[in-house]
């Protein structure tokens, strides 16, 4: 529905609309200038087309105001559709990014239409998604860079991301990874935020060759060791409560990036995550057990998880020691008001990315 807004102060005239329309439109060809404000958003912010000063930022506002709106003979601006933050979106394991991200890709255009979309088809199926996730992390990286640095203009307000599953747990550690990062909001969908343990978890990992010699109550002396944490996700992943301490000492990727170590990278990583706008971590509660039909336990996703040497007792997000202390900022989003968990009953793993209801409900709210 188109809106009728009152020109602001610094475009006064309609002449002067006209002339700063076909200028700004000149410099959003050239691109950003090196601190990322628009050669459009510089120039208005210095006042060289309007005579006023204005903030780097409000002059991206006035950008966005000029280049989505439309002068009218009596002084207003009829405003266009909204544009809304281009979207990477990370698969899960064992699945490509077309069958874990193409159908809610569709949704996003339907509800935004013009949004731009990269389901990131990096690391599929299987063998390649079980690849160890601190090479997934550094290849995804790199490949949001490209994208970005090839259309700057359409990342000027950043981005967002939605991941499902395995990629909700990479793209969650990317804002810790990236110290270049411009995410905007992160949706995790299903992710194992803090782990995965499980006898029906690891009934489904059966198809990796060397996990089928173990049960779920001994895989972690394999799970922990060098060479699993240097090469398969799920090892990565494998969190289990009766032997926190072993995975604190040698789960390198997890333990790490949850804050649970000495390492000398926390204070960067913290300082990354935290400059989120929002971050929202949705699971799925099943109708029994702790099984999402690819998620267990579900809580994960919301960072719960069970007690220290306990396999059924379960610790809510704020008395979970990564909340408590602070170790990578979740405590600080949370206290700041940028923080949303929410575990919703009788929601299915693959229901996240495959019911457009379900998308409509909890995810498309955030994208904006």
């Amino acid at each position: 529905e188109m809106a009728s807004l009152p020109l602001p102060s610094v475009l006064c005239s309609t002449a002067l609309t006209v002339f700063a329309c076909a200028l700004v439109a000149f410099l959003m060809l050239l691109g950003p200038s090196p601190d990322g404000v628009p050669g459009a958003g510089r120039l208005l912010a210095t006042g060289a087309v309007t005579g006023h000063a204005v903030s780097p930022s409000a002059g991206r506002r006035l950008v966005d105001v000029v280049m989505r709106s439309t002068a009218q003979d009596d002084g207003t601006v009829q405003r266009g559709p909204p544009s809304y933050r281009p979207i990477f979106m990370m698969h899960g394991l064992g699945v490509s990014a077309d069958w874990d991200c193409g159908a809610m890709a569709g949704w996003v255009k339907q509800a935004h239409p013009g949004t731009a979309t990269y389901p990131i088809a990096l690391y599929e199926d299987w063998p390649a998604s079980a690849t160890a996730l601190d090479i997934q992390i550094q290849k995804v990286a790199e490949y949001i860079r490209k994208e970005v640095n090839a259309t700057p203009a359409l990342f000027v307000d950043g981005y967002n991301l939605v991941c499902h599953s395995q990629g909700a747990l990479i793209c969650r550690i990317l804002a810790q990874y990236m110290d270049d990062h411009r995410i905007h909001t992160i949706v995790s969908l299903a992710g194992p935020q803090l782990g995965v343990y499980g006898s029906d978890y690891f009934s489904a990992l059966r198809k990796v060759p060397i996990i089928e010699r173990y049960t779920y109550e001994d895989i972690y002396e394999f799970a922990y060791t060098e060479l699993a944490q240097k090469t398969l996700s799920v090892a990565n992943m494998w969190s289990d409560p009766v032997h926190h301490d072993e995975f604190v000492r040698k789960a390198t990727f997890l333990a790490v990036y949850n804050g649970l170590t000495s390492n000398l990278g926390n204070a960067a990583r913290r300082a990354n995550f935290v400059r989120l706008e929002k971050a929202v971590f949705l699971t799925g509660i099943p109708s029994q057990g702790d099984w999402d039909g690819g998620l267990e336990p579900y809580f994960s996703g919301v960072f719960d998880y069970f007690a220290d040497g306990n396999r059924t007792l379960r610790v809510p997000m704020k008395s979970q020691y990564v909340y408590t202390a602070d170790t990578f900022g979740l405590r600080t989003l949370d206290e700041a008001g940028k923080l949303v968990t929410d575990a919703v009953p009788n929601i299915s793993h693959r229901a996240w990315v495959a019911d457009q209801s379900v998308f409509t409900q909890y995810i498309l709210p955030h994208l904006v």
